[in-house]
Order: structure tokens, then C-alpha cells, then sequence
């Protein structure tokens, strides 16, 4: 999964950051999301923007797979694929930095 995390007022949900900020917020979202289909190929996506456990606005993007996905040599299985996603695959730090640099490479 993908977590973009807003800097502002957090305070604000969503709904109440303003327009020129909001505009900015999908088009990091939307380059993200093309940085990981690049990545990963997924099947669809599904999209958390809840704040519960966090009380600050941010916004997952979670690619979801049909079959199992080799990324930087980490074997994904997507185990709740039609359902809220549940589970997570542990992956060790320095494949994330990787995964982490290959995104911000693509924009």
C-alpha cells in the first residue's frame, strides 16, 4: 500500500483542506497510483481515507492482485482479494526504501 499523508491543519478532514489544496492532493495520488502500476500491475485498486487510529487526513492507495506479485524480489499474495483488505505481507526495510524509491522516481 501506498500512504500519502496531508501537512497541513490536522485538524481538517478530507472535505475541508481547500480546493488549490485538494487539486494538489489527487495529483500526488494520481501520480502515485501510475508510479504503482508501473511497479506492480496490479488488478484494481482500493482506496482508506479514514483517520480513525490517526486523527490526521491521510490517504492510502492498496493495489489488490488475483494472483500472487514478485516485487523487488518479495513474493506478494493478495489473500483477501475481493474483500477489505485484512492482511499484510511483513517486508523487510530495505525493500521498502526500494519500493519507496521507485515511486518517487516515477513521478
Amino acid at each position: 500500500k501506498c500512504l500519502l499523508w496531508y501537512k497541513g491543519d490536522p485538524d481538517k478532514d478530507l472535505l475541508e483542506i481547500s480546493e488549490e489544496e485538494q487539486k494538489e492532493f489527487w495529483e500526488i495520488a494520481t501520480n502515485a497510483k501510475k508510479a504503482l502500476d508501473k511497479l506492480s500491475t496490479p488488478d484494481k485498486y482500493n482506496y482508506l481515507c479514514a483517520g480513525n487510529r490517526t486523527p490526521h487526513l491521510h490517504f492510502y492507495i492498496i493495489p489488490r492482485y488475483k494472483e500472487k506479485r514478485v516485487l523487488g524480489g518479495i513474493e506478494f499474495k493478495d489473500v483477501d482479494f475481493g474483500d477489505f483488505p485484512k492482511s499484510s505481507n511483513e517486508v523487510d526495510e530495505g525493500i521498502l526504501f526500494k519500493i519507496r524509491d521507485e515511486i518517487k522516481n516515477a513521478f
